[in-house]
């Protein structure tokens, strides 16, 4: 008894793929003999290989709950893009930051002024000290 994909894998070279985006990435699913692989593009790649009895245990599982997902009218959640969001924010965040730290306010200038004043002060006074000695 042959496979129902052998005929299929004669012919074309590889088993029955199918592909889909998602957002940035390319997720396919090639269906085996005995197991199911599932593998993503970058930038998050990976390969899964899931047995033939628990794909179709978890399609089973999963059908009803796809029904229900499939009447919601709730927008697609782009994950990568979400981090990737993120991670310009932050570093814009971290420029602006810098670019505060570089810009003194009036007040640290002040500060800053008064310190020196204190310091030329004390350093006057030992001045005066040593060459009354």
């Amino acid at each position: 008894m042959s496979h129902p994909f052998a005929k299929y894998f004669r012919r074309h070279g590889h088993y029955p793929k199918v592909a889909v985006r998602s957002g940035v990435q390319k997720i396919t699913v090639e269906f085996c003999p005995g197991y199911v692989s599932i593998y993503s593009s970058s930038p998050y790649q990976a390969k899964v290989y899931i047995t033939r009895s628990a794909v179709i245990e978890l399609f089973r599982k999963a059908i009803p709950i796809l029904r229900v997902l499939a009447k919601s009218h709730h927008p697609d959640f782009d994950v990568p893009q979400a981090i990737h969001q993120d991670y310009l924010d932050e570093m814009a965040m971290a420029r602006a930051l810098r670019q505060e730290k570089k810009q003194p306010t009036l007040e640290s200038r002040r500060r800053q002024q008064q310190r020196y004043l204190r310091a030329r002060e004390r350093a006057q006074r030992r001045n005066a000290a040593d060459a009354s000695e």
